[in-house]
């Protein structure tokens, strides 16, 4: 175990402060810098299992950054808009580290003088935890995913919800809650568990357009996923727990009776006789399928041998 270090200057008219203290037990991963004060390092104290920290990691992984410099300097930060800013405040008085909140304003390509709020956080040992968690510095994007330890589930996934998610009800009366990610380790972990609380699994891929995906949930499904993030107390976005709340609230009209039906999954057989087929209608007969979903598959299979070709 390292001894801190402290430096003294004549041309002060006093000794430090800290070399007047009694003598302390430092922790084994603390570390001491001399010069105009003492930097230190405090012990990893962020539980995956606590709901609070887990909704902490949550939010880093869609709304925030790990950034780092020379010297072992760096911060995490998180900057979001204005009106959700106090997220941020509530945040900040949960994870059990040293902060600093800020305000920002910029000219965006959709508004002008957009103000933010910035949260900070300085601490090298707190960064070092995340490392030690899955996360790392830089752009994240196509990488990020949940923690590779054990974590609560359900502050986590409310965590990203407020940060790529969205949810409420459509103009249609409809509601929805949607994901947005480019990570497909994310998208993974997402699916598995949904379908752990809705009981059936979506089966998203990349839109053309985007590269990324859009999970979308409607109706029940999104009633019972948000109602298990939101309605039972936690830390959230007040917006979007509005939403939530909203959602349980929803009943569907007798005009919209729900349709149940078992998805026939298409076969390999079934696409070689539809890309052989003369026409729609042949296809749909033999299939005995919709002319819609015979066009449907038909175009999927030629924009996914066109991709092919283009990656060769």
């Amino acid at each position: 175990m390292r001894s801190p270090r402290f430096c003294y200057h004549p041309e002060r008219r006093s000794p430090p402060r800290s070399i007047a203290l009694p003598k302390l037990h430092w922790p084994a991963r603390s570390w001491y810098n001399c010069g105009m004060g003492v930097k230190h390092e405090q012990p990893f104290a962020i539980d995956p299992h606590c709901e609070d920290h887990a909704y902490f990691l949550g939010l880093l992984a869609t709304d925030g950054t790990i950034s780092e410099a020379t010297r072992n300097r760096g911060r995490v930060s998180f900057e979001l808009s204005a009106t959700d800013g106090s997220i941020l405040a509530e945040l900040a008085s949960r994870i059990p580290y040293r902060s600093h909140l800020s305000r920002r304003f910029r000219t965006t390509n959709f508004r002008a003088n957009y103000e933010s709020v910035v949260l900070s956080f300085h601490d090298l040992g707190l960064r070092r935890g995340l490392v030690s968690l899955g996360f790392r510095a830089g752009k994240k994007s196509l990488t990020i995913a949940p923690p590779t330890k054990p974590y609560h589930e359900t502050g986590f996934w409310r965590g990203v919800i407020d940060g790529d998610g969205s949810l409420g009800i459509m103009g249609d009366g409809r509601p929805f809650l949607s994901l947005v990610t480019a990570s497909e380790p994310l998208r993974n972990r997402y699916v598995e568990f949904v379908s752990r609380i809705i009981g059936r699994r979506p089966n998203p891929n990349r839109n053309r357009r985007d590269n990324v995906y859009n999970i979308v949930l409607f109706d029940e499904s999104a009633q019972l996923f948000a109602s298990t993030l939101y309605l039972f107390g936690g830390i959230a976005i007040e917006r979007k727990a509005r939403a939530a709340r909203s959602i349980a609230d929803w009943r569907r009209s007798a005009s919209r009776p729900r349709i149940t039906f078992e998805r026939r999954r298409w076969l390999p057989n079934e696409d070689r006789i539809l890309l052989t087929s003369p026409s729609l209608r042949a296809a749909a007969e033999i299939l005995n399928r919709t002319q819609k979903s015979v066009n449907i598959r038909r175009c999927r299979l030629r924009n996914e041998a066109e991709g092919a070709s283009i990656q060769q």
